[in-house]
């Protein structure tokens, strides 16, 4: 008995592994599933039916900009511009999340490529990033961008799950400006534990299968 319970232990302990190995369920990273924008379509704080999967957020009267044809993407032929467009000029700060499933104490790498609308100014565009109270603030300051080259830049930044979903919520904090931070190619994945650590758990399995052993012998 105290065999077969050891056994499932050390198969959990594998399964654990292989299920770190998987990414979230985390779907639409290029915002290419939704209504078709055209060039470019603004959309109000409180849209969660534009964007697959994705949710708009801000101030009321504030949202973002849905990027068609306007210019080149990072992936796909979509993105987003974080500071919407005929909406609130002196604070057309928004964002944009989803909310997707995760493991509970499980780290996660969020990946993402980061521009800016060259239409016009601040130089420097700025958001913050964040997921599962951890918060991250990023720049991409605008130089030789054009429409047809938008010079996207890939970030990173990790988060350890708290629950069984996390939101993930990308937020301009580029004030004043109907140019804001461009965002595409969004990516989770769970983050694989390194083989050192990988090969302590599974000598601590294996050390209490044999400790179980043992015991069992001196039982009989």
């Amino acid at each position: 008995m105290r065999s077969l319970v050891v056994g499932q232990l050390a198969s959990a302990v594998l399964l654990s592994f292989a299920t770190l190995a998987v990414a979230a369920p985390f779907g639409n990273g290029s915002f290419e599933s939704g209504t078709n924008p055209g060039s470019y379509t603004p959309l109000n704080t409180g849209d969660n039916s534009s964007i697959t999967g994705w949710l708009v957020g801000g101030a009321p009267g504030n949202g973002i900009d849905y990027i068609g044809s306007l210019w080149q993407p990072s992936d796909g032929s979509r993105s987003i511009d974080l500071n919407g467009t005929n909406l609130n000029t002196n604070s057309s700060v928004g964002s944009i999340s989803q909310t997707f499933d995760t493991v509970a104490g499980v780290q996660y790498q969020v990946q993402f490529d980061l521009s800016g609308n060259p239409y016009g100014g601040p130089a420097t565009k700025t958001l913050t990033a964040s997921a599962a109270a951890n918060s991250q603030p990023f720049s991409y300051t605008i130089g030789a961008n054009t429409l047809a080259n938008m010079m996207w830049q890939s970030n990173t930044f990790n988060f350890i799950a708290t629950g069984a979903s996390t939101t993930l919520t990308f937020a301009s904090t580029t004030l004043n400006s109907n140019f804001g931070p461009a965002l595409d190619n969004v990516r989770v994945s769970a983050v694989t534990p390194e083989p050192a650590s990988m090969a302590l758990w599974l000598l601590a399995a294996g050390a209490v299968t044999v400790v179980a052993r043992r015991r069992q012998r001196v039982a009989a």
